[in-house]
């Protein structure tokens, strides 16, 4: 059973990551720290190429994250 449920278990877990990442940075923008605090204090400090820095960190993890899944749930399947 355990062999079946590996790559949907991969998949969820890349997921929650994904999730995770993506609260961070809208539970930031409206206090509460994270990756999107800092994100605020650069556009708060009207430093738009360091906000735009972390954006596309954010987005490449996410992108990278997906293609890992993607790897490892083929390699598992």
């Amino acid at each position: 059973m355990f062999p079946q449920i590996m790559p949907r278990q991969i998949g969820l877990s890349m997921y929650q990551l994904d999730s995770n990442l993506r609260a961070s940075a809208v539970v930031g923008i409206v206090g509460a720290g994270g990756i999107g605090g800092t994100l605020m204090n650069a556009f708060g400090r009207y430093d738009y190429d360091f906000a735009f820095a972390i954006l596309l960190m954010i987005i490449g993890i996410i992108l990278v994250s997906e293609g890992i899944s993607g790897w490892v749930r083929k390699k598992v399947w």
